[in-house]
């Protein structure tokens, strides 16, 4: 099925009995609304890249982190989980909450992807995707700098680094037998320096108590 696109969610959609919503950033561990059941599982002609810039909930205005959109790629797989909402209370709890979250500042389009389950069923799913024309879109950059960026910018939410670890911990735990080069790539260069950076810390620490010790 190809993907299908769509304005204002709340137009639309909220006379659905159900509906399935897919995470694959931030949605993994903190979806934020009320839920029936959840499935592991992937999108196929898409991957997860860390090419939209955050100022407020992982980053600020002058220093935005780096959270994840959907990349078209032919032969790409993202994999995260769909949540099911149903009935009217559960819906449109849901479309509001993502719809102020992610759509009403312009950042994102909403699509509908086929999700494939681990349990192998397949399912028609809402994804949220940033718009390459939005304000805050940052877009292509090696591995490297976008681990520059993700290890020195925080937000609202905390870290920058506690969203891209928290992919990376669901990715390890949960679909162990999968590999995502970009992300994990990511991930190394981003605790590389974070280390870097712990080292020269104490390295100026050490000479600041050494110039205290001979004044």
């Amino acid at each position: 099925m190809p993907p299908q696109q769509f304005g204002n969610p709340l137009e639309g959609l909220s006379m659905y009995s159900s509906l399935w919503i897919f995470g694959y950033g931030s949605l993994i561990w903190k979806p934020n609304f009320e839920f029936s059941e959840k499935k592991i599982g992937c999108v196929k002609g898409f991957v997860r890249r860390f090419w939209q810039g955050c100022i407020s909930y992982r980053g600020v205005t002058g220093s935005p982190g780096r959270v994840a959109t959907l990349v078209k790629e032919d032969q790409g797989t993202t994999w995260g989980v769909a949540f099911q909402v149903k009935g009217e209370e559960q819906v449109l709890g849901a479309l509001k909450h993502l719809n102020m979250r992610e759509v009403v500042t312009g950042d994102y389009q909403l699509l509908t992807l086929t999700f494939y389950a681990q349990d192998g069923s397949e399912l028609s799913v809402l994804a949220y995707v940033a718009t390459p024309c939005n304000r805050n879109y940052l877009g292509p950059a090696s591995s490297e700098d976008i681990a520059k960026d993700i290890a020195c910018s925080s937000g609202r939410a905390g870290p920058n680094t506690e969203y891209l670890f928290r992919i990376v911990e669901f990715m390890r735990e949960l679909l162990p037998e999968v590999e995502d080069e970009h992300l994990n790539e990511v991930n190394q260069y981003t605790k590389d320096f974070i280390e870097c950076n712990r080292q020269q810390s104490g390295s100026l620490h050490q000479i600041h108590h050494y110039s205290l010790l001979n004044t």
